[in-house]
């Protein structure tokens, strides 16, 4: 997995609140930033999901989730409203399940995700994890 390089602007995550933390914690040792809602914004658990996507936007932070069914209508909420978000990355359940042993998925996943668009405005930006 490659890291970030040195000086170049960085595409930066948080991870949404049902995520494991260690998925930060493992991207971070490889040089990305990535921050978790249960591990450094305990002010967002339980919040509501247009708050979340507000304070990832006001943080300048791609929010990632696989909570679909609520992040892409307010996407595309924005999107009719020509208002903008720091960009949502989506992970499908059945691709990306939520388990202790699947925490290498998707810390790859992000990592292929982190190195595309690493240097690239992610504006409204919706995209899936491969």
């Amino acid at each position: 997995m490659a890291a970030a390089p040195a000086g170049a602007p960085a595409l930066k995550l948080l991870l949404d609140e049902m995520l494991d933390p260690e998925i930060g914690v493992q991207l971070r040792r490889a040089g990305w930033d990535v921050e978790s809602i249960q591990a450094e914004h305990h002010e967002l658990l339980g919040a509501d999901d247009a708050a979340v996507l507000v304070t990832a936007t006001q943080l300048g932070r791609t929010l990632v989730t696989d909570n679909v069914r609520h992040f892409l209508p307010l996407h595309e909420a924005h999107l009719a409203e020509q208002k903008v978000h720091a960009g949502l990355l989506l992970a499908h359940p059945r691709g990306y399940p939520r388990s202790k042993r699947t925490i290498g998925l998707w810390v790859g996943g992000l990592a292929s995700v982190l190195e595309r668009y690493e240097s690239a405005s992610t504006d409204n930006l919706c995209a899936w994890l491969p």
